[in-house]
């Protein structure tokens, strides 16, 4: 997420991951991901002037999800999967105590039809239910994002775990595989019994971002935010 305005603070539910490099505004040491993808890129105007490209995530044809610190305050919104074709995004809905956010859009958005071996390039990506639990220590996840005009793609480890925060690091945290700030909003996928689902989504790297020994990135829990994504969503 390339911002030209300020973050705000942290609230509610985070996942600490891994921090990335402010010249790159990318994956540092990620796995490239096959275009068109489910995780998108955004590129946002907001109120008062600047704008940011951020990533997110296809949940049904007409729904983006993607982080409050990258919707928050947004006049407008382009999605593109990846594949050259841009939608223009109609309404945005975010608030201060939700981590998450989602962005309609009026024209249809078709899934990707690329290998069933990536949740991200086949079908729209499925998100954590309300009674999933947050991924625990020791767990890897994978991390998407849109950072440097490619998607990519980077493994997490869960370190630990309490009063709903997960903290986790990226593989070859030191020499590379961290995000950036383009790649806020962008899935942390959870393989929950053999179903691949999105449990949480990048929301702000740590500060200083060129850290990679710390590493950390915050995002925002889904199952604990279910309901509000139902609320505005419908799914």
């Amino acid at each position: 997420m390339h911002k030209i305005r300020n973050a705000s603070v942290a609230v509610g539910t985070a996942v600490a991951l891994c921090a990335g490099i402010t010249d790159a505004h990318a994956i540092i040491g990620g796995t490239p991901v096959p275009t068109p993808s489910a995780v998108v890129r955004l590129h946002l105007t907001y109120t008062g002037g600047g704008d940011a490209d951020c990533s997110g995530v296809l949940i049904s044809p007409n729904w983006v999800l993607s982080s409050r610190d990258c919707i928050m305050d947004s006049d407008t919104a382009t999605v593109d999967r990846g594949d050259g074709i841009t939608y223009k995004a109609d309404a945005t809905y975010s608030e201060m105590n939700v981590l998450v956010a989602v962005v309609h859009v009026a024209q249809a958005i078709p899934a990707p039809t690329g290998s069933a071996s990536d949740p991200a390039t086949n079908g729209y990506m499925v998100m954590a239910d309300k009674s999933d639990p947050l991924p625990k220590v020791g767990d890897v996840d994978t991390t998407y994002g849109w950072g440097g005009n490619a998607l990519n793609k980077i493994n997490v480890r869960v370190t630990e775990y309490m009063s709903q925060t997960v903290f986790a690091t990226g593989s070859g945290c030191k020499n590379g595989g961290c995000t950036d700030m383009e790649d806020g909003g962008g899935p942390v996928v959870h393989d929950y019994n053999g179903k691949m689902k999105v449990a949480a989504v990048n929301w702000q790297p740590s500060y200083p971002y060129d850290d990679r020994v710390n590493c950390q990135l915050n995002a925002g829990g889904v199952s604990e935010t279910r309901d509000w994504i139902k609320a505005k969503t419908g799914i």
